[in-house]
């Protein structure tokens, strides 16, 4: 798996695409703040999500 860094934009633009946008951040951390329409998969949990083939957008 290669990981990239994308720009704003370029997330924004995923999104609409159909992108996953996943905060792999605690579930207290994600309560406090999160980017509007991001999930929350903490990263000792990632393997259980699903994402049918979709683009998987990480952010912390």
């Amino acid at each position: 798996m290669t990981l990239a860094s994308i720009s704003p934009a370029d997330t924004r633009a995923a999104i609409t695409a159909g992108a996953i946008l996943v905060d792999i951040r605690s579930a207290d951390e994600y309560a406090r703040e999160h980017i509007p329409g991001a999930i929350n998969v903490p990263l000792d949990r990632i393997g259980d999500l699903p994402h049918n083939g979709r683009q998987i957008i990480f952010h912390c």
